[in-house]
């Protein structure tokens, strides 16, 4: 936060702890991508919650190829990234995510003789994966486009917990299986 000149995460430590483990990964994706500047996710999701429990369960990124082309609802997803880590909770992974994922961090997939896969789990918070004028371009003029997320926690594992998220952009409709959206869940964290 310090070298991009972002302020401390605000919210209320007490309400946080209060959260799942699902809604704390949407609340510190949230946090993040409001704080540069960018939309939230509006919600997070049955089937993307589904989705990214599977990649919990199993110590590893969520399935992203078991991902439906349309959501609950009707909207069309055009486009996804998933993210795992193994940490003791939600601000770890976070930490990890957005802070640890370059050369010399955590990141397996990024090593200083090869750094292409470094920033990727960065890269999947910050992500649009679509914007309007593609869904506009794909399914006609005005029609909508929003980010939605889901998230699993499996409790164990070497690291004291399998943490994961699944970000996607959805063009069309609002997805109807939402579990909780982040207008609701920021009043929450502000303690209201």
């Amino acid at each position: 936060w310090v070298l991009e000149r972002l302020g401390p995460m605000r919210i209320s430590l007490a309400a946080f702890g209060r959260l799942s483990p699902d809604e704390q990964l949407f609340a510190t994706a949230n946090l993040e991508r409001v704080a540069r500047g960018l939309p939230p996710a509006t919600e997070l999701t049955g089937q993307l919650d589904h989705l990214a429990q599977v990649g919990a369960d199993h110590g590893e990124d969520p399935p992203l190829q078991d991902l439906p082309a349309s959501l609950a609802g009707g909207g069309h997803v055009v486009g996804a990234g998933a993210n795992w880590a193994g940490s003791a909770n939600s601000l770890e992974s976070d930490y990890l995510w957005m802070y640890d994922d370059g050369p010399g961090g955590t990141n397996l997939a990024c090593t200083k003789t090869y750094t292409a896969g470094c920033w990727g789990h960065r890269d999947n918070i910050l992500g649009s994966f679509g914007t309007a004028a593609k869904c506009a371009s794909y399914y006609g003029a005005g029609t909508p486009f929003v980010t939605v997320m889901g998230a699993g926690y499996r409790r164990g594992g070497t690291y004291g917990a399998n943490e994961t998220e699944v970000v996607a952009g959805v063009c069309g409709r609002q997805p109807t299986d939402t579990v909780i959206t982040w207008t609701r869940l920021e009043r929450l964290l502000r303690g209201a």
